[in-house]
């Protein structure tokens, strides 16, 4: 069942999404929730995975493990907003969390529009059903 679209075009309402969620990181206890929730992920349906916009998948090596596609809060708030229509990321979502990654443990920054850039090696390696998620990935880490 296709889901009709609001009148908001799928980027305002990423740029507006994104504009908040940076807003509610600014608080550093609230930024360490918001990095759990978002490196939480559950075990997902054959219909998630296969959602038009939800972003789900194997993180890394989770499928040769014989472990379930899965999903988090990311892939799921792309799924509501949608994903790029072209350019080499055709398919993945708006959204990205960003992560420093200098410290050696990741550290949530910030929320950003998915680069429509290259796939990069990391990136693929990382992937999850047509994007990194966005719902996962490497550099200051999106994911």
């Amino acid at each position: 069942m296709e889901v009709p679209h609001t009148m908001i075009p799928d980027d305002d309402l990423a740029d507006t999404l994104i504009a908040r969620l940076n807003k509610l990181i600014e608080n550093p206890d609230v930024r360490k929730d918001v990095e759990a929730l978002i490196e939480h992920r559950v075990p997902c349906s054959q219909a998630t995975l296969d959602h038009p916009t939800i972003q789900a998948g194997w993180p890394s090596a989770a499928q040769d493990a014989g472990l379930p596609p899965s999903f988090g809060f990311l892939g799921l708030l792309n799924g509501i907003v949608g994903t790029l229509k072209g350019g080499p990321k055709k398919g993945w979502g708006y959204i990205t969390a960003t992560f420093d990654t200098a410290s050696g443990t990741p550290v949530l920054t910030h929320f950003q529009r998915t680069m429509n850039m290259p796939v990069t090696k990391d990136e693929s390696a990382g992937q999850m059903k047509g994007q990194v998620e966005g719902e996962p990935k490497q550099e200051p880490q999106p994911r």
